[in-house]
Parts: C-alpha cells; sequence; structure tokens
C-alpha cells in the first residue's frame, strides 16, 4: 500500500489530512471524503510533498518525493532530518526556514534552495506551512519543485509562442517583440534600423499543386537563405506564408540596398523544394525608422493619429 510506504497507517491519514482543515465537499456528498483525497495526492501528485514533526524530522513523503530522491522505502527517511540525509551542501536556509514555521506559525512559498539529487546539485523550490492540532503547531507540510524542469518547460513554452514551428524562426509576435526592442534602443540612442519585408509570390502556386510539404522546403529555404546573409545580428521571422521580415540596424541605406540585393539573387536561384521544381522570384520593400519614431512619445502620437484617422469609428 502507498500509504504504508510513506509512513502513515490509516489513522494517521485522516488525523494529517484532518489537520489541514480542507473541505473537499459538502456534507451531503460524501463521496470524496479527506481520506480518499489525501491517499491519492500521496500516491499520485506530481508536486513532491513531505511533512516532519516540531523536531524538523521526518514523518512521510509522498511517492513523487521518494522517486525524485531515489528512496526505496519511506523508512529511510523517517525520523531523519535533512541534515541526517545529507541532502544540502549549505543545510542552514533549508533549517532556518523550517525552524521559523514550527516557531511562528509563519507560511513561506518559493524558497530557492540547492539540493544534493543524484550526485548533482539542483535548484529547488520549496513551500512550507505549518500543521496545527488544537491550536498547536505539531509539524509542517512542505512540497518541493524542481526548478529546472519548471524553467526549462516555461523556456519551451515561451519558445511555442514566439518560434514559427516550420521554419524556426520567429513568427509574427516573435518580429513584433523584436521591433519593440529595436525600438527601445532607438528611443535610447537614436540608432537607426529598417525592416525588410520579403515575399515569395510562388509559394501559394506550390503549395496547391504539390501540397503544404513542398511548401513548407521552400519556407524553410528561404528562411535559411534569410538567416545565412542576415546573420546573428538581426531578427528574422515569418508573418505568414511566405512573407518574412528582417529587422536590421545599419549605418547607411545601401548596407540595406546591398543585404537586399543579395537575399533576392539567391532566392532567385532556388529551383527546387520538395516534389516542386521551377523559378522563384522575391519581391522585397524596406521601411526605414523615420522622424514619427525618433522619441516614445512621437511614436505614441503617430499611433494614436493612425487609429483616429480610421473612418470606421463612432462615438460613444
Amino acid at each position: 500500500m502507498c500509504h504504508a510506504r510513506c509512513g502513515l497507517d490509516e489513522s494517521g491519514i485522516i488525523k494529517i489530512a484532518a489537520s489541514l482543515n480542507g473541505v473537499i465537499c459538502g456534507p451531503r456528498s460524501g463521496e470524496i471524503t479527506e481520506e480518499v483525497l489525501w491517499k491519492n495526492l500521496i500516491q499520485n501528485a506530481k508536486r513532491m510533498y513531505f511533512w516532519k514533526d516540531v523536531h524538523r524530522r521526518f514523518v512521510g513523503a509522498s511517492a513523487s518525493f521518494l522517486t525524485y530522491f531515489g528512496l526505496h522505502s519511506v523508512k529511510e527517511l523517517i525520523g531523519k532530518t535533512d541534515e541526517d540525509m545529507g541532502w544540502h551542501i549549505n543545510p542552514a536556509p533549508f533549517k532556518e526556514d523550517e525552524q521559523e514555521v514550527l516557531r511562528s506559525g509563519k507560511k513561506l512559498y518559493l524558497r530557492k534552495g540547492n539540493c544534493i539529487i543524484h550526485g548533482m546539485n539542483r535548484d529547488i523550490i520549496a513551500s512550507k506551512i505549518p500543521v496545527y492540532r488544537d491550536g498547536r503547531v505539531i509539524g509542517l507540510l512542505g512540497s518541493v519543485i524542481d526548478a529546472e524542469v519548471c524553467q526549462k518547460f516555461f523556456a519551451e513554452e515561451k519558445k511555442l509562442t514566439y518560434i514559427d514551428p516550420v521554419t524556426c524562426l520567429a513568427n509574427a509576435r516573435g518580429i513584433s517583440d523584436g521591433m519593440y526592442s529595436y525600438l527601445i534602443e532607438r528611443w535610447r540612442t537614436g540608432r537607426n534600423f529598417a525592416m525588410i519585408e520579403v515575399y515569395v509570390p510562388e509559394y501559394r502556386e506550390i503549395v496547391q499543386l504539390y501540397g503544404d510539404s513542398s511548401g513548407d522546403c521552400l519556407l524553410r529555404e528561404i528562411g535559411k537563405i534569410l538567416r545565412d546573409f542576415g546573420g546573428t545580428g538581426c531578427v528574422i521571422g515569418r508573418v505568414e506564408g511566405a512573407f518574412f521580415c528582417l529587422l536590421m540596424n545599419y549605418g547607411g541605406k545601401e548596407e540595406v540596398r546591398e543585404l537586399a540585393r543579395k537575399i533576392r539573387a539567391s532566392v532567385e536561384k532556388l529551383r527546387k523544394a520538395g516534389q516542386w521544381s521551377g523559378n522563384c522570384s522575391a519581391r522585397i520593400t524596406a521601411t526605414y525608422a523615420d522622424h514619427a519614431s525618433r522619441d516614445r512619445s512621437a511614436y505614441i502620437r503617430g499611433l494614436t493619429d493612425m487609429i483616429l484617422s480610421s473612418r470606421d469609428n463612432e462615438e460613444l
């Protein structure tokens, strides 16, 4: 039984669950009791839970906690402190937090720390709250999150939000974010930047005749050309279809024109993408930051004028 592995008998589970004062469902339902909920939590929850007595000694832990720390049984844990387990290079912050929780009843959330896991010093985030019985603190309940796993998850989510899945360049949102960064630098230093727009009209027909796979091959080839010539100093992205944008700082307009010539020549050399073979062309436009974007207030005024000049408006 999982609750036996985690160091609790039936009565212990009921007592701890009751001490948390969690009213999960009304008295009429009777289907999800605190006891059933607690059993499922410690057995199935991905987040790691542990609980300790007033002397900071482990009393039990969830199955996920045992797995994370490489323990085969809760017996390896019960009655020991963090220092006994030797998990921390510097155990002082953890000890001080737990002593504060037990002494004053303070709740501590999202505390950063380090813990040795399978020979690696990993970043973790721990939260700890007091456990009460009859108005007296009898221990603490804690939870642990692997900070590196969380960071990787959110980094991947952010990547998916800003990256075009076909070309692995920026998508429209990524380009917009890049545009704002260039604007901030212009407002700060007055530095000039330009946007090169590249459109390949043959893409639509290629998709119609040969399908999305051939169209995607063409998009990736165009993306590679832009990346090769734009280098690491430009924000490059695909807005939609075969419409691409490249943002760059420049010293003189001829610098932008020369880059555009190179891009056009390489696109026009494309002869094959997937099942398609033929000729490609490129329509390229360069837009330069002007006086309307010279400072933040001027930029906002320009946006306001553009919005107010729309004929589709009404007074409310």
